[in-house]
């Protein structure tokens, strides 16, 4: 869920970026400079925490029940 809308958020912001960027923008320049801007540290400091998450996903259960398992040998020794 986390992953799908950190994406979600990232289509959102290309998609705003797009628009201020485009030749029929009639708005205000601080504000499509910072639209930009936005879009850009999105790009390059959030989005790639969905290939972690990703990961996490992919690795599935597994992961978690090695751990639990481990955990129960501590209890049950």
């Amino acid at each position: 869920l986390r992953s799908f809308g950190i994406l979600c958020g990232g289509w959102l912001l290309a998609k705003s970026a797009l628009i201020v960027n485009s030749p029929s923008y009639s708005g205000q320049n601080g504000f499509a400079s910072q639209k930009k801007a936005s879009a850009i540290f999105y790009t390059h400091e959030v989005l790639p925490h969905v290939v972690g998450l990703v990961q996490t996903i992919c690795a599935g259960a597994d992961v978690a029940k090695a751990m639990n398992d481990g955990l129960a040998d501590l209890m049950n020794p």
